[in-house]
């Protein structure tokens, strides 16, 4: 036992209780329900997690012994190896860590999302141990503290999350201190709302166990601020400007709330360097950018329920600390994104979504509709209930393959967590739209001219227009959409190795400019040889090519009006010709005419304005109509003329058997009668 635990440990009877991480590990048993400290990747436990996964791994017990468990928002990295050896049967509400999402993303745990300010009293309800036989509590709780008082008070770390409610619904507690870091005594206001109608009891948990923690949090470094998340600041800055010099805001803002990531870090330095003063922060986590906002006089006070710093920033922090502990409370998050204290004290939220529509709802948590990200955090919380809701994204995520990369601003948000409801200012490096009493088709204008990447403005514009023609006809102008295009970008199916070919056809008229974009996965050399070509109906072949792996860009003009298909084979090949179930995953897009061209290739080269742009890709478009048109009108007068001719034959022919058949009649006819004559019947 070290000395510094004897002085942290003040409650004298605990000190019996004192174990090796590894002796804790016999409390454990399969399918208990277990609650975790911990927020933002701050606070959590350590030890105790880190001997629960190595008794597995040396056991091998992945899988065998598992866990439901509860923390107030993401771990540290002990969680996500504790998916990683098969640990967490569910989970909830809000993780980050590789291993954790992809369990999630896998099946192997079962995730459900909760809002923040909903989920530790949800958890007092007895919501989510309901399957329990015995009774509704959690079996063991786990929680980092970093000194026990003389009652027995608990002194939480840097994160205080959903503590409060996971305690008072624990049976057994495993208290875990951490020495390495300084007691954060006096840094806290812990408060636990009353649930409705009910005479509440606290309940006061056994403590099984006492653990010495001598390892910090281990927080990875800040991403930089880089170009577009400076110009994403620049522009709020300017923004919250403007809604000073017009009254509305008062010269040092409302409280300010963050989120996490190098977007909320170059908005809050540039909000340390701008001209605000006596600023305030009502906020979930507190990170490095922060220690400058308060060091330059800039930020009066803060409020939130972590602090997340780097190992640097943790330095800082503790080696000023009478300058920061006394501008600083951490709070339960119960508290910290209560709806009526955001409300109530005019908070401006500023928060990063996965990607945002035309209209304005926003997809925070799950990519492409179905792969969960983190979860919804606190996003919710304050986006619905804060006096400005501000969501900031870049307009574009680059991949490896594109430079210009995915569009965040897309038709129709593959998720909704945020709806058109909750959000007043949509902002990216490329500008800010202010939607505050807008109607739904003025926001779609509104977001695509400052917010949408250059690249992907033209094809929204365009789908909007065809929204609001189609929308049009039917009278439902309110919010035109068209979903069959509005979700589908591309289309992706597999091959699987060893498969008969595999083709896509489309149409396409003669001169017409056709860009057939093709990305497969998959690498040269990994057992298969995907090979693919590209043949119109009259015999052109437009591009052939083997061993294909990776992306590609095909343009060519077409020599004839016909169909054309764009074929896939994937060999299995011999040195590989036992692999089962392998395949190519492709993604297939095909444009053609005017979608097709490079209009700001068009407009750098020829220095056209945008009106003139707009005016010839609408020449061109129109161009193009004419030419369908009268294509289609050849083609009916083909038809027609194929048609009188048939009729002409079919009446022709109709006459050949009327005189055939009389003729047949009548030579019948004097068949029989000479037939009968000689036979003297007449």
């Amino acid at each position: 036992m070290s000395a510094i635990l004897k002085e942290r440990v003040r409650y004298l009877p605990l000190l019996s209780k004192l174990r090796k991480p590894e002796e804790c590990v016999e409390f454990f048993k399969n399918g208990q329900y277990i609650g975790w400290s911990g927020f933002a990747g701050v606070g959590a436990p350590k030890k105790v997690p880190e001997a629960l996964s190595k008794h597995v791994e040396d056991n091998k017990l992945q899988g065998k012994l598992a866990f439901n468990l509860f923390v107030g928002a993401s771990a540290g990295p002990e969680e996500s190896k504790w998916a990683e050896n098969g640990m967490i049967l569910r989970r909830s509400p809000h993780q980050v860590g590789r291993g954790i999402a992809n369990s999630i993303n896998t099946g192997g745990t079962h995730f459900f999302d909760k809002h923040l300010s909903m989920f530790a009293q949800d958890l007092t309800y007895g919501y989510y141990t309901r399957f329990k036989k015995d009774n509704d509590l959690l079996d063991y709780s786990i929680i980092e503290v970093t000194a026990i008082t003389e009652n027995g008070g608990l002194i939480l770390g840097p994160g205080v999350g959903a503590v409060p409610e996971i305690v008072s619904v624990s049976d057994k507690l495993i208290l875990e201190v951490n020495t390495k870091n300084p007691s954060f005594e006096g840094l806290h206001d812990i408060d636990m709302p009353i649930n409705p109608h009910s005479d509440q009891l606290i309940l006061i948990a056994e403590v099984a166990a006492i653990v010495e923690c001598d390892r910090s949090d281990a927080i990875p470094p800040n991403t930089p601020s880089d170009a577009m998340s400076q110009a994403i600041g620049n522009h709020l800055i300017e923004f919250f400007e403007q809604e000073v010099k017009a009254g509305r805001m008062p010269s040092n803002l409302h409280p300010l709330q963050s989120g996490i990531g190098n977007i909320a870090n170059a908005v809050i330095d540039g909000l340390s360097s701008s001209s605000f003063k006596d600023l305030k922060v009502w906020t979930e986590v507190l990170q490095d950018s922060f220690l400058d906002f308060f060091e330059k006089g800039t930020l009066d006070y803060a409020t939130a329920s972590a602090i997340r710093l780097t190992e640097n920033g943790f330095k800082r922090f503790f080696d000023n600390w009478d300058l920061f502990s006394k501008k600083l409370c951490l709070r339960s998050q119960v508290v910290s994104n209560s709806p009526e204290i955001i409300r109530r004290l005019g908070v401006i939220a500023m928060n990063t979504p996965v990607e945002v529509d035309i209209y304005a709802h926003a997809n925070s948590t799950n990519v492409n509709g179905s792969k969960m990200l983190h979860g919804i955090g606190g996003s919710g919380d304050f986006l619905r209930n804060a006096k400005l809701s501000i969501m900031h994204t870049p307009s574009a995520r680059k991949t490896k393959t594109d430079p210009t990369g995915i569009s965040c601003i897309v038709p129709f948000a593959s998720h909704i967590d945020q709806t058109e409801h909750d959000l007043d200012i949509l902002v990216t490096e490329q500008g800010l739209a202010d939607l505050r009493g807008l109607s739904p088709r003025e926001r779609s204008v509104e977001i695509i001219k400052n917010c949408a990447h250059p690249d992907y403005k033209d094809q929204l514009l365009d789908y909007v227009r065809r929204a609001e023609l189609q929308a049009a006809k039917t009278k439902s102008l309110h919010e035109p959409h068209i979903l069959a295009d509005a979700l589908i970008t591309a289309l992706r199916f597999e091959v699987p190795a060893g498969s008969s070919k595999k083709c896509i056809r489309d149409f396409i008229s003669e001169g017409q400019l056709v860009v057939v974009n093709i990305e497969s996965s998959g690498q040269v050399g990994d057992g298969q040889q995907l090979n693919f070509n590209i043949v119109d109906s009259v015999g052109n072949e437009y591009r052939r090519k083997k061993d294909f792996a990776g992306s590609t860009r095909v343009a060519f003009t077409a020599h004839a009006s016909a169909a054309f298909d764009v074929c896939f084979q994937n060999l299995l090949l011999r040195s590989n010709n036992r692999a089962k179930n392998q395949f190519r995953e492709i993604e297939l897009d095909i444009e053609a005419g005017s979608a097709a061209r490079d209009w700001n290739a068009i407009q750098a080269a020829e220095k056209l304005k945008p009106v003139e742009l707009e005016l010839r890709r609408i020449e061109e478009l129109t161009d193009e109509i004419v030419d369908e048109l009268n294509y289609l009108k050849v083609r009916e007068e083909r038809l027609r003329n194929t048609n009188e001719s048939t009729n002409s034959r079919v009446k022709n022919f109709s006459f050949l058997i009327i005189i055939s058949l009389i003729s047949l009649g009548i030579w019948q006819v004097q068949y029989l009668r000479a037939y009968f004559r000689s036979k003297h019947i007449i």
